[in-house]
């Protein structure tokens, strides 16, 4: 068990003084001390943030003052791989550590990099309580100069400062606002929240670029992560944020449709988008993308097609598959005239076979829960989870046969070789044939009877 993993009655500077100590990527930072003594050091950020909460830091961020950064660089340079990031930020790798170990070491921000500036002053520039909050290497001494931690035990997001001097200094800072209350299922404080919702406007600005265009002052690519990010922390909630703030109207038009939709028993394709989201618990932001669409019914293909360009969401995030979402929602309503039974094996394993299938299946099953109807659909769903766990073993195997088997047969490529293909991958799957002679020998039967 991670140091981490107690009682929240344990006091933050405690809490983070076991985490320092048992973190090894941190281990350098006592060689840098000793080798400058009149450096400070502080974590700070969303890894003080997160030992604070219990909940062992993704990333390491330090902050380094009283040494300018190319002084901290060269130090470094003995200790492990430097990346000078720009003009106040390093990403460090100790030596012995994996790329992915990583982490980011920084001079204090006043307004600009200022490697004199007190760490208060740093903490003043930050975009909420609970990330301006620092951890000090040299005495053990937890500084939280905003109430942060309390923040943090209310469970409640508020910037640090006026609001809208945070939200103007930067200004995705009111979408990430929205993301990290979505994230860790905070409330808003209310001043923050009125800030964010006069702000928000603001990301839709045209600016024109160096070549004449109007272009966005905000990347639309900016906007698609924050989104994806926000309906993937807790969707229901994120999606309650999301149109609550205005941000569907502004950004999401598509998804305001969904109240305008009405179903027999009375519910709105709102309602049961939520539902959906409630049944899917916390997948991963390809699932959610789908299913909230799929409620748009027949405008969920292209509505789905405009937002992915409209937010650049094809590389907006790094776990949401943009082809495997419009896929799901090409197939969202192949069970209403295909029994799983009745498909040949290949074809089942081609629709539901790979990991993406398993994903249809989730999602086909949290679409039609959402309808609170029993239908021949649902009763094909149970058919096809059933089907899909008696092949997945089979399903897992290699082909026995590949195109150039074909081709020594004479089979060049075109439809009568991906038929042939088919039909032998459906005995492999079917247990006729077992190994590689047995599906030639199948082939060549199949070729000679002209049964493709």
């Amino acid at each position: 068990m991670h140091p981490l993993e107690y009682s929240s009655a344990i006091p933050p500077h405690i809490r983070i003084g076991r985490f320092v100590a048992d973190e090894p990527r941190l281990g350098w930072m006592f060689k840098y001390l000793r080798h400058v003594p009149r450096a400070e050091a502080y974590i700070v950020g969303g890894t003080t943030r997160d030992a604070v909460r219990g909940v062992l830091p993704k990333g390491l961020h330090v902050v380094i003052r009283n040494v300018p950064l190319k002084d901290i660089n060269e130090t470094l340079r003995k200790l492990g791989v430097t990346d000078v990031k720009d003009d106040s930020t390093i990403c460090f790798r100790p030596d012995h550590f994996k790329n992915d170990d990583a982490l980011e070491v920084s001079i204090p921000q006043d307004g600009r990099p200022e490697p004199y500036a007190p760490i208060t002053h740093d903490l003043g520039r930050r975009d909420f309580t609970m990330n301006a909050m620092a951890y000090s290497l040299n005495s053990g001494l937890l500084i939280d100069p905003f109430g942060g931690t309390h923040d943090l035990h209310r469970r409640e997001l508020r910037a640090v400062g006026r609001p809208s001097a945070r939200f103007i200094e930067h200004p995705r800072r009111a979408l990430r606002a929205l993301r990290l209350a979505a994230e860790h299922r905070y409330g808003i404080e209310g001043a923050t929240w009125k800030g964010l919702k006069q702000h928000l406007p603001n990301l839709n600005r045209v600016i024109t670029n160096d070549d004449g265009a109007a272009v966005f002052e905000t990347p639309r690519g900016h906007i698609g992560h924050e989104f994806l990010r926000t309906l993937g922390g807790h969707p229901n909630y994120g999606l309650q944020l999301w149109r609550d703030s205005g941000a569907n109207l502004l950004f999401t038009p598509e998804l305001e449709r969904l109240n305008g939709i009405q179903h027999r028993n009375g519910q709105t394709a709102l309602q049961r988008a939520e539902k959906t989201l409630d049944d899917l618990g916390q997948p991963v932001p390809t699932l959610v993308f789908a299913a909230l669409l799929a409620h748009l019914e027949d405008l969920a293909l292209d509505s789905a097609k405009q937002l992915i360009t409209k937010l650049h969401l094809h590389n907006a995030h790094p776990h949401f598959n943009h082809e495997d979402a419009l896929w799901m929602l090409e197939h969202k309503n192949i069970l209403e005239d295909a029994e799983p039974e009745h498909m040949s094996a290949s074809v089942f394993e081609h629709i539901f076979g790979k990991d993406r299938g398993q994903h249809l299946l989730t999602f086909l099953h949290a679409t039609h829960r959402s309808s609170g109807q029993h239908t021949k659909t649902r009763e094909r769903l149970h058919q096809a989870t059933k089907r899909r766990q008696e092949l997945v073993t089979d399903i897992k195997k290699p082909q026995l046969l590949r195109g150039r088997d074909l081709e020594n047969l004479g089979v060049l490529p075109g439809p009568q070789y991906r038929k042939l293909l088919a039909k032998i991958r459906d005995a492999q799957l079917d247990g006729h044939v077992s190994d590689h002679d047995e599906a030639m020998n199948y082939a060549r039967n199949l070729l000679a009877t002209q049964m493709i």
